[in-house]
């Protein structure tokens, strides 16, 4: 009983601290590269503005402080202040409070763009909130430094930390992997196409995809094709094999680890990779760290960081917590009910989860399938827990899409001040789409859900006719334009042109003179 407990309650305060500094650091990834287009996404000025994703929201339960924020520089002191919260989660200092503002942050961010939301975006909000019921800051930590300062007889903590937190982390890893691997039964799938066909979408491939394309043997992408299904169909019993000690773990972290960087090469997927490849964390074991800690070289550099570090906190006014006296009666009697709490709320989130999952994918049977009641709808909407696990399911896409912008200026040039902000290539008479357009996951997700989505249209044409005000360049003035779309079948597999391209204008707007 001791040892299963272990094993799927339990996880090491060394590879919680190694969590806490992938995470922060993924956090600040995502932070910078919201901010290198803040102007397009979180003003009102820009593609998405406030006003109208109050009145008509693209979902129906969303919360974040930055709906109440509407000028470039109101964001920019909101981002600041959230990347410093970030940096000390990151750091480990008051590492539980930090967490919890974290959290609320990055719902926040991704709350207020919702539209341009991805799965990777969904993955990385329940990566945190599930890992916010752990103690994320007992080593590694300026907290856990400030604790040794206070106590030096302190020893560093090894001690297993037992949780259903522990458990929801590792279930919710495996479920992400069998529901992708279990919706993936299309034609792509079984013939082994669906890498050729990734490779071919012009909106996230990346360089080194082209050239995969365009040099790699197809019998290569087949084995691609069917090594995506072994992974995904590996990771969760992997994960879950009660037998051969910390061996199946690492090599679900090895699988994941190269699964995901071999997707990053390839497309653009926003933080997907990164997200799944910091989640794999949570897999290492009690047995690696004392292999680690066994190597001179790890102990080396760990002693040079600690004393470091340390030099740097003598100088700040920073002491730890008062730590709670568990030896007396009442303290001892709050310590349970604090732990009957987190345990408790972690069963009713594992319930809404397990809710979500079976409404959300086909591969439940029928009779799990139930109308949620609105407060379950509410909790899952606010917590972004969107549990449909189907990416590239059930086949992989066979045909691709962009949109091309022909405005022309009061001077009687053309121009595409779409495209000029959002891809590689910026030409207004564009009618087929290029090999690779280099748009970040941002620019792709909005590219195929405005056509059609008449709110924001408007606020599309709206900035299309603001060029001139960006750009503070009265010749740039757009006097009218057409918005087209650009469509095209990929080639089949052992070919390389597209076929049956096409495109249409979507969209035509005069200004006002």
């Amino acid at each position: 009983m001791a040892g299963w407990r272990e094993r799927y309650l339990g996880i090491d305060p060394r590879t919680l601290g190694l969590l806490r500094i992938a995470l922060g650091s993924l956090l600040l990834f995502d932070l910078a590269k919201r901010a290198a287009d803040l102007s397009v996404w979180y003003v009102n000025s820009g593609l998405l503005p406030n006003h109208r994703l109050l009145w008509q929201p693209f979902s129906p339960y969303q919360i974040s402080y930055l709906y109440s924020l509407f000028t470039s520089a109101q964001v920019e002191v909101a981002f600041a202040l959230t990347a410093c919260v970030y940096l000390c989660f990151l750091l480990g200092l008051r590492t539980r409070l930090m967490h919890v503002i974290s959290w609320f942050c990055l719902l926040s961010l991704h709350t207020r763009v919702n539209m341009i939301a991805n799965g990777g975006d969904y993955v990385f909000c329940t990566l945190v909130s599930w890992a916010a019921f752990l103690p994320l800051g007992r080593r590694f930590s300026i907290d856990a430094l400030l604790a040794r300062r206070r106590n030096p007889e302190l020893a560093p903590d090894t001690r297993a930390i037992s949780s259903l937190a522990s458990l929801a982390l590792r279930l919710q890893l495996g479920v992400i992997y069998l529901f992708n691997a279990v919706h993936k039964n299309g034609l792509t799938w079984e013939e082994g196409s669906a890498v050729h066909y990734l490779v071919h979408q012009a909106r996230i491939v990346t360089t080194f995809g082209v050239w995969t394309r365009e040099n790699v043997p197809a019998e290569v992408l087949q084995a691609l094709s069917y090594g995506t299904l072994v992974v995904e169909f590996a990771v969760p019993l992997l994960i879950f094999l009660p037998w051969f000690g910390a061996w199946p773990r690492r090599i679900a972290i090895v699988l994941l680890w190269g699964f995901h960087g071999s997707i990053a090469l390839l497309a653009n997927l926003g933080v997907f990779s990164p997200v799944m490849m910091v989640f794999a964390l949570s897999l290492v074991s009690r047995e690696d760290w004392e292999w680690l800690e066994s190597r001179a070289w790890y102990a080396g550099l760990t002693a040079r960081v600690r004393a470091a570090t340390e030099a740097v906190l003598v100088r700040l006014p920073l002491r730890a917590a008062e730590p709670a006296d568990e030896s007396s009666g009442p303290e001892r009697t709050w310590s349970r009910i604090r732990v009957a709490l987190r345990e408790g709320t972690l069963v009713v989130l594992m319930l809404l989860a397990f809710s979500q999952l079976a409404l959300e994918n086909r591969a439940f049977p029928r009779w799990l399938k139930h109308e949620q009641p609105r407060p379950v709808r509410a909790a899952i909407g606010y917590l972004r827990w969107n549990q449909g696990w189907s990416m590239f399911a059930p086949e992989a896409p066979k045909d691709d899409m962009t949109i091309v912008v022909d405005a022309v200026t009061v001077d009687g040039r053309h121009i595409d001040p779409f495209n000029e902000r959002g891809s590689a290539i910026a030409d207004p008479g564009l009618r087929v789409i290029p090999k690779r357009l280099d748009q970040d996951s941002f620019f792709c997700d909005y590219i195929v859900r405005i056509v059609g989505y008449g709110p924001l249209e408007d606020s599309l044409s709206e900035w299309i006719l603001a060029h001139h005000r960006r750009t503070r360049r009265a010749a740039d003035k757009v006097v009218r334009f057409d918005a087209y779309v650009l469509e095209h079948d990929s080639p089949a597999p052992g070919q390389n042109e597209p076929t049956n391209q096409r495109s249409h204008v979507f969209m035509s707007r005069t200004a006002d003179r």
